[in-house]
């Protein structure tokens, strides 16, 4: 059982667990174990400091609570927290309630460990104030920790807005209200596991998803442009290889787009026509509510040669012999964090 010894850097009136500052590749970094964050994470000292200078910015530490939940369930098992990161989600919306409530129906689908299993979502605000700075010592029976981890998996800061959203769940019939010896529990039903099946992942924080003509005219394109200021944006791009069969190719472009935080679309094709495929994962791209950055070979663009459904839209240009792709490279790089925000992933540039 860990003795608490500092607090939070999210949730500064909450206890921790605080380890030392390591250097951990190039920078110095602390682990934090909080059950207000939902379990471990580690911080770097500029992230830290940032956070010092906006304590009380409650959508931020929501936001940032989220994210530590999101990698989770990517399986990375201690999140990093960067500045790059922290203004990436000071630029970010708060998600909307539907998608709050989703979280949660994930996070609950993941602490069932068998059909039936039920949970009770009826604990009082008041009771989580006893779970402040100097109150831990009730936290490690898990009564908290179960709160906790359901309060970070949906942006919430309250059990009101817990119940509110479960509610939006149990009308929606994913979670059924039990009566249990006169307690009121919730279960996820067999619904709500068919619609989590229907969205196979959490999507990923840090990828982008490459939508273009796989064919070897234009893999230079992704080798040396579009990967290149995708990873300098701070995200990895996600390329479906073109060695998988047919059924799934389209297994592969259907999960991680659904898995990506953009995508990027090239629209350049060659003699026989448009390239339907890349039209359609942009349109089911946009569909999802994810931003399409389009790109597409220069020529093209001045023969006004892309599809009418498309051309309206900002397309960047490249040279097809140019080789170097500076040029492409920056100004697509300035696009994706303009449009998306700069990812996480640093070191790229």
């Amino acid at each position: 059982m860990l003795e608490y010894n500092g607090q939070c850097a999210i949730w500064p009136e909450f206890d921790a667990y605080v380890y030392g500052w390591v250097s951990d590749e190039g920078a110095y970094v602390q682990r934090f174990e909080s059950p207000r964050a939902g379990g471990r994470y580690h911080i770097e000292y500029g992230a830290w400091a940032e956070l010092e200078c906006h304590q009380g910015n409650l959508d931020l530490m929501k936001k940032v609570s989220w994210w530590l939940a999101s990698q989770r369930r990517q399986h990375v098992e201690i999140p990093r927290i960067t500045s790059a990161l922290l203004s990436d989600l000071q630029t970010q919306p708060l998600l909307h309630p539907v998608e709050r409530a989703g979280w949660l129906l994930w996070y609950l689908a993941d602490q069932t460990k068998r059909i039936g299993q039920t949970f009770s979502l009826l604990a009082s605000d008041d009771s989580l104030e006893h779970a402040k700075v100097g109150g831990f010592s009730t936290y490690n029976n898990n009564y908290y920790a179960f709160r906790f981890g359901a309060l970070a998996a949906s942006q919430s800061d309250s059990m009101e807005e817990i119940r509110e959203l479960a509610q939006h769940l149990i009308e929606k019939q994913t979670l059924r209200v039990v009566d249990e010896h006169g307690n009121m529990r919730v279960r996820v039903t067999v619904a709500g596991f068919e619609e989590l099946r229907q969205q196979p992942q959490a999507p990923a924080y840090d990828q982008a998803f490459v939508a273009m003509w796989l064919d070897d005219s234009v893999r230079e394109l992704y080798d040396k442009g579009i990967s290149h200021a995708i990873e300098r944006a701070g995200y990895k791009p996600y390329l479906v290889p073109d060695d998988l069969s047919a059924d799934k190719i389209d297994d592969a472009i259907i999960a991680n787009i659904r898995q990506s935080k953009f995508v990027v679309a090239d629209f350049t094709h060659g003699d026989d026509g448009h390239r339907g495929s890349v039209y359609y994962e942009a349109g089911f791209a946009e569909g999802l509510g994810l931003q399409v950055i389009r790109t597409c070979r220069s020529d093209l663009i001045a023969a006004n040669s892309l599809a009418f459904d498309t051309r309206q839209h900002n397309h960047i240009g490249w040279d097809k012999e140019n080789t170097n792709y500076a040029e492409f490279i920056q100004e697509l790089t300035n696009r994706i964090i303009a449009r998306v925000g700069r990812g996480p992933i640093q070191d790229n540039a």
